[in-house]
């Protein structure tokens, strides 16, 4: 295993009532803060209920994520675990660490119920771009069955899709460990104790690959898993019957990835509990959900007018930077085969970010179709699907 480097980090983490700044419990002006205007990590999940500190405006919270329309996130998930039950999936074998590959170790996963402390409920994320400076901001967080006992906390956000394989003998994950792939380690304490966030960045592929830790400095944003009873608005009980999370029962958190030279591209999360903050700790329960970055299918807003003169508009989409027009041909006679090439790199022609215009006539007889794709930091997006269910070609991407 390659030594690990050190980086400043900008973290916030919030649990349930209670925003703490520093050790002293003091406000600090952070060098790379988080948009506390952005999403509301506060101590709950009720857009616009704020907590006594920690985001101060309105913005979004994770009942959106819940329902769906996450407010212009770029990405975002939210799952439910199965919970207090033998069919759950646990990690299991020695192979499952977060210092080895996926497939390399291999992580490998069973059927089991997990301690009461360490069984997660629900897990979320979310991924936004701070429209003020453009940085990517990824937040994540989860309530537990229990608050009998400390848990620590992992989040992995990770480049590949990632899976469980039920089939072959030992059960491993399906997917694989690339460079970039980013790792959120926390304490889910109870009775007060101060919980420090550590981030790490996965370096390599997934046989060779090693963690480098991005480490906290003194007087970082950090928090104490603590405070009152919370509402949601997915169906909630634990184990002693509280229809919504008590307090050591929901925690959440966020990192302004940009500030820290972090890319922000993913495919896959993964929740999970473990016996401590170590990097080599034995993993408990977890959960995994798709969390793809890449851009939105602009397809259903997609419409053409116009007469002599083509006019191809469509609506924008939050995240995104810039679109690409194709234009393809189909001649008179001719079946149809896609053969579009790039008509307009971005506003190459300055006609507007969602707008496309082109005053060409094809042959007599014949016709022009028009595709568009979308681009974000992650790269350009697909151009959808045909009726089929396969995904349309782009053989002559823009440049």
């Amino acid at each position: 295993m390659s030594g690990v480097t050190r980086r400043s980090v900008a973290v916030a983490v919030f649990a349930s009532g209670v925003f703490i700044l520093s050790r002293a419990e003091e406000s600090v002006t952070l060098t790379d803060p988080l948009p506390l205007g952005l999403f509301e990590l506060d101590g709950n999940v009720t857009t616009g209920v704020l907590g006594t500190s920690g985001s101060t405006t309105t913005s979004h919270d994770w009942d959106q994520v819940f329902a769906g329309n996450a407010g212009g996130a770029v990405a975002s998930t939210f799952v439910t675990d199965a919970v207090n039950s033998v069919s759950d999936d646990i990690f299991t074998g020695g192979g499952s660490k977060d210092t080895v590959g996926i497939h390399q170790g291999p992580w490998w996963f069973t059927n089991g119920k997990p301690q009461a402390k360490d069984d997660i409920r629900e897990a979320f994320a979310a991924s936004y771009t701070d429209p003020g400076t453009g940085d990517v901001i990824l937040l994540a967080g989860l309530d537990r069955y229990d608050n009998s006992g400390d848990s620590t906390v992992g989040f992995w956000f990770l480049k590949s899709v990632i899976g469980e394989d039920p089939i072959t003998a030992g059960h491993p994950f399906t997917g694989q460990h690339e460079d970039g792939d980013i790792l959120f380690l926390s304490d889910f304490t109870i009775g007060g104790s101060v919980s420090t966030v550590h981030v790490y960045r996965w370096t390599g592929d997934d046989s060779t690959g090693a963690l480098v830790d991005v480490t906290v400095p003194a007087n970082t944003p950090f928090a104490v898993v603590t405070g009152a009873s919370i509402a949601v608005p997915w169906p909630f009980i634990d184990k002693s019957g509280n229809t919504g999370p008590a307090a050591g029962e929901f925690m959440e958190e966020g990192v302004n990835l940009s500030a820290l030279g972090l890319g922000g591209c993913f495919s896959s999360f993964l929740a999970d509990t473990r016996s401590s903050l170590s990097t080599t700790a034995t993993l408990a329960d977890f959960v995994i959900g798709s969390f793809s970055t890449n851009p939105a299918v602009v397809g259903p807003t997609l419409a053409v007018s116009g007469g002599s003169t083509a006019s191809v508009t469509w609506g924008a989409i939050a995240g995104v930077t810039a679109y690409d027009t194709y234009r393809g041909s189909r001649n008179a006679g001719s079946g149809f085969s896609f053969n579009e090439t790039c008509f307009e790199n971005g506003d190459a022609l300055g006609d507007g970010t969602t707008t496309s215009t082109d005053a060409g006539v094809p042959g007599l007889g014949g016709l022009y179709y028009y595709l568009v794709s979308s681009r974000n930091q992650c790269g350009e997006g697909s151009l959808g699907t045909q009726s089929s269910g396969a995904p349309r070609p782009n053989p002559f991407p823009c440049p």
